[in-house]
């Protein structure tokens, strides 16, 4: 039997650009990202490797997904793992606080490479406003 990579991508129609709280879905995702059905990711992640693939969600400006990739021979067990991983997440809440800090993080270095070197005169508005009241760094 031929050892065929396969693949499968659920799709949701949501993203960055439907929040309501900036970085919600990058922290949603993470947290689907952490296991299902009481196993950890390390376990999915052995699991999905087992049969030659891998596991994830991921998060874009208008849809979120989740996907997998497996050897043809293992296509059913690997469809049931990605349906188990959206129907059953773990979402540990545990988690939460490590999460965030990443993405803050992620955020901050974000902002130290694209910030400007000098802001030589700002708006009449702004010259008040706390520029970095965000997190960003100065």
């Amino acid at each position: 039997m031929a050892r065929c990579p396969n693949s499968a991508t659920l799709q949701i129609r949501t993203g960055r650009l439907d929040e309501s709280v900036r970085g919600l879905t990058d922290l949603f995702v993470a947290l689907m990202n952490e296991g299902v059905g009481g196993k950890s990711a390390a376990d999915v992640a052995r699991a999905s490797g087992d049969m030659g693939g891998s596991v994830g969600f991921a998060g874009g400006s208008d849809t979120m997904s989740a996907g997998i990739s497996a050897l043809s021979e293992f296509a059913g067990p690997a469809i049931a793992l990605l349906a188990d991983q959206v129907r059953r997440p773990n979402l540990p809440e545990s988690e939460l606080p490590r999460l965030k800090q990443d993405a803050l993080r992620a955020w901050q270095s974000a902002c130290r490479a694209r910030r400007p070197r000098r802001i030589w005169r700002l708006p009449t508005p702004l010259r008040s406003a706390p520029l970095w009241a965000a997190g960003c760094p100065r």
